[in-house]
Parts: structure tokens; C-alpha cells; sequence
């Protein structure tokens, strides 16, 4: 799934490398191709999926196609925390009738779902943010700037297992993985105390705190 937008001298194409399997109700998202200069782009906003404790990457192409070179600059804002996102570009300009890539790496703490402000009560944990970016391009020689920008929305889920036992109809909605979800956290436990049982039982194997009995 990707997404572009261009004006008159920068077409830009967001590719993400991580896609949710179900999304939230929302438009059906379609792939994107570049846009010819002075177009606009009705694709719908690209979705990237966040794991935490796993990196994330949306992957930007920057084409130049202007008539001189340009100088770039990035910049990732959005409804998330910023130290989740780091900007990594090949280089910051792009010569005429080029392309560049950059790549915006996500990363959420391993322990999102256990922090404080995810087990206050009476309060819902944020799960769907939006991101905002934005380039700036320079032509060093007529000092012209241009600002381009493009959306999409960042979908933090966790890993679930169960969903995977149903239908594939169920995997296309987004409630159901996160309501199975639930239940696979109060028994995936107790499933995986029981396969490895028998290490309890040996006393090379078992833990200490088990030897006594």
C-alpha cells in the first residue's frame, strides 16, 4: 500500500513496511502511484502498523522534478510522542529528474501496554495516532523554497495469536483481534506452564523455588 502526492518541482510516495491486518472503520485504502507535477492525489491516508518492542519503518521516495537540484529537510509531527520517531535520509539533495529515500522509524517501549498511563482507571489507552509529514525543498541557486506534506495513521496493536484459529473473515476486523486479545493474556500462561511442566519436575531443570516440593 502506498501513497503519493506531488506539486511543481517534488512528488513524494510513502511505502509502509508494516501494514495492520484489520484497520478501524475507515476507507479502504488503495495503492498509490506517483503523481504528475501540479496533481493531486485522492488516495486515502497509509496506515502503518507499531508493535512494541518491534521497529516500524515508512519508507519516503523524494523525486526531483523540478529543473535544478534541491535541498531537503524532513520533519515527523503528529499526535504521538516524538521520541518514537527517528528520520534517517540517504543524504539531503536530490538532483534534478532524481529520487532520494528516507525512511521514518517508529519504535514504542516494550512495555507499552504495562506503563502507568495504560492502567489508569476510568481512562481509555490511545491506540490510533496521526502523523504528519513534512519537506522542505531548497533551490540553493534562486533561494525558491517549496513545502510538501502527506498524512497517515500509526496503529499500535499487540501481538495475538487467537485470531489465527478463526476464519479468515474475522481477521478483517479490527475489534475482534483486540477483544481475543484478552482472553490470550489471561490464558497463554497457564497453557505455557503446562508444556513446559515437565522441566518442574526434574531437579536439574526445575526452579529453585520449586525444589522443596
Amino acid at each position: 500500500m502506498t501513497q503519493s502526492r506531488s506539486s511543481q518541482a517534488v512528488s513524494l510516495l510513502l511505502t509502509p513496511m508494516q501494514i495492520p491486518e484489520a484497520l478501524p472503520a475507515e476507507p479502504r485504502l488503495q495503492a498509490g502511484l506517483w503523481v504528475g507535477a501540479g496533481a493531486i492525489s485522492a488516495t486515502p491516508s497509509m496506515s502503518l502498523l507499531l508493535r512494541p518492542g518491534e521497529p516500524s519503518e515508512m519508507v519516503v521516495q523524494i523525486r526531483n522534478l523540478g529543473l535544478h537540484n534541491l535541498r531537503l529537510t524532513m520533519q515527523v509531527e503528529g499526535s504521538f510522542p516524538q521520541e518514537w520517531c527517528q528520520v534517517g535520509m540517504e543524504g539531503t539533495e536530490v538532483q534534478v529528474g532524481r529520487q532520494m529515500e528516507a525512511v521514518l522509524r517508529f519504535y514504542l517501549p516494550t512495555d507499552f501496554f504495562e506503563q502507568q498511563h495504560a492502567l489508569r482507571l476510568g481512562e481509555t489507552l490511545k491506540l490510533n495516532y496521526q502523523a504528519h509529514l513534512t519537506v522542505h525543498s531548497l533551490e540553493p541557486k534562486s533561494g525558491w523554497r517549496q513545502t510538501e506534506t502527506a498524512s497517515f495513521n500509526l496503529y499500535v496493536r499487540p501481538h495475538s495469536l487467537y485470531p489465527k484459529f478463526l476464519p479468515a473473515i474475522y481477521s478483517e476486523v479490527d475489534f475482534v483481534g483486540r477483544f481475543l486479545k484478552i482472553f490470550e493474556q489471561g490464558f497463554e500462561p497457564a497453557v505455557q506452564t503446562l508444556d513446559s511442566l515437565w522441566a518442574h519436575l526434574d531437579p536439574l531443570t526445575s526452579p529453585s523455588a520449586f525444589l522443596p516440593f
